[in-house]
């Protein structure tokens, strides 16, 4: 199920590349959010939005999961008891019902280790970090955003050594190589970086929070730190943190396969869209910013 979902919302990204489909009003707005979606009115914003703040749900569940995941593997792993028969329906449905793991339990173990830091960051952001303003997403946004990351989660332990349901043994190796701590510290690095933008989105917004409310729905063209060389470089480093995990995974793991080409087209996307709004909007927009790779696009 998971993998014909993924495979829907990829090709729905790559027709929306060349922005034919977002000429229609009512794909438009089912897809964009936030600053994006201002001029979205009527009965689409009544009955099929939501409020963009919303996104803390993501990552709310996304904590839980991680929480659950770890508690499963306790169980599992350590524990040496049988897969509860209700995770092993949910991971045949969602997956296959006959899996091989493919990756290693190091490698399983760190690509769990590093996804469960990013959302809990993810989650502090939200909470602590990022000014909402009253900009809404729609009901087709929010479900995805769900779905994303129950799908992450979901494929993370499925495949993980000793939940693989055709595994007879667990697949171990010679000890964490120097090639996996090298990709985890890229992408704690990036995953900070990320943290860092979207603390200079936060702070442009926050000099007159407490005085003046409207400051939440101002917009403003950022430029520090990596905001000098492109327009998101929040989006550059989710991409990163997607990307590196399937490095230690040697990209040998099916779902997160498909979660990364998820995240890459949804993240350029949004990006391109970010970027020509920063342009209509700001005509002291630096000539030479890209979008999402320095000097590349």
């Amino acid at each position: 199920m998971f993998y014909s979902y993924t495979i829907f919302l990829v090709l729905f990204e790559f027709m929306n590349l060349n922005g034919d489909l977002l000429n229609n009003l009512v794909i438009r707005n089912s897809y964009v959010y936030g600053k994006l979606s201002r001029n979205i009115s009527g009965n689409f914003t009544k009955f099929f939005t939501v409020p963009k703040r919303w996104f803390l749900h993501f990552y709310i569940l996304g904590v839980l999961l991680s929480i659950s995941c770890w508690v499963l593997i306790w169980h599992v792993t350590i524990q040496k008891n049988p897969i509860p028969n209700f995770v092993e329906n949910v991971l045949s449905v969602c997956t296959l019902s006959e899996r091989t793991s493919s990756v290693n339990r190091n490698a399983s173990y760190i690509a769990l280790v590093l996804y469960s830091l990013h959302v809990s960051k993810r989650l502090y952001e939200s909470l602590f970090v990022s000014v909402f303003s009253s900009s809404r997403m729609s009901i087709f946004h929010y479900i995805v955003g769900i779905s994303h990351y129950m799908g992450a989660f979901i494929g993370l332990i499925s495949y993980y050594p000793g939940f693989a349901s055709l595994d007879t043994q667990f697949k171990d190796s010679n000890g964490i190589s120097n090639w996996q701590l090298s990709v985890g510290g890229v992408v704690i690095l990036a995953s900070f970086l990320q943290f860092l933008s979207l603390k200079h989105l936060a702070d442009l917004r926050k000099t007159d929070k407490k005085k003046d409310l409207s400051a939440r729905e101002k917009y403003h063209l950022p430029s520090e730190g990596l905001f000098a060389y492109i327009s998101c470089p929040h989006y550059l480093t989710e991409i990163v943190v997607y990307i590196g995990i399937g490095c230690i995974f040697s990209f040998q793991h099916t779902v997160w396969n498909a979660v990364c080409i998820f995240v890459v087209t949804n993240q350029v996307q949004i990006a391109l869209m970010t970027h020509a709004w920063y342009k209509k909007n700001f005509k002291d927009f630096p000539l030479n910013r890209k979008a999402i790779l320095p000097l590349l696009l």
